[in-house]
């Protein structure tokens, strides 16, 4: 990809097709190897344009932020108050974050990334985590190499199988290391 970076912006209800897309390739090439290809295939069936515009209109607060490439939905990044009372240090959470494959590499993960962080510390929130599956290791590395440390860890099941997951966490006060070069990049 050339050109200029993508306009981040607020998704709407007309992103919808565009984000079961980047929904889709993204489980493809983040979880290929680690989940069995039916498995994928029945997630990114949830996760339709029906889906989103159905999440879209019932909680509009809940929108995520869209990397938005010449029309194309390049990733998106999911998140608002962290979840897990807890972890009252980690007061925002990364629900999701995901870059079509094509596009990572560019920094489109990071811009979603920091947006999401400074949005959440404008609103007052706290501290920022995120989860990742241990196995996801492209993942776990792109939050690693922003500064993210380890601050918990739990299994989650797929189907039927437990999965390790770990927790990645910024302190309040700490600010989400800038990358560039060789580190990886969603």
């Amino acid at each position: 990809m050339s050109g200029h970076g993508p306009q981040l912006r607020l998704a709407n209800i007309r992103d919808a097709a565009g984000l079961a897309s980047c929904y889709a390739e993204s489980w493809r090439g983040a979880y290929q190897g680690i989940f069995p290809k039916e498995y994928i295939d029945r997630m990114i069936a949830r996760r339709n344009a029906f889906w989103w515009k159905r999440t879209m209109d019932r909680i509009p607060d809940a929108r995520p932020i869209v990397a938005d490439f010449n029309g194309i939905i390049a990733g998106y990044v999911h998140f608002g108050k962290g979840r897990y009372g807890d972890m009252p240090d980690y007061g925002g959470e990364i629900y999701e974050l995901y870059v079509r494959p094509e596009f990572q590499g560019l920094g489109y993960g990071t811009e979603l990334f920091t947006k999401a962080s400074a949005t959440l510390s404008k609103a007052g929130v706290k501290g920022l985590m995120a989860w990742s599956l241990e196995e996801n290791e492209n993942c776990c590395r792109f939050y690693e190499a922003r500064g993210g440390v380890e601050i918990g860890r739990s299994e989650v099941r797929f189907q039927h199988k437990w999965m390790p997951r770990i927790a990645y966490g910024w302190p309040a006060g700490s600010t989400p290391t800038k990358v560039s070069g060789d580190h990886p990049e969603l």
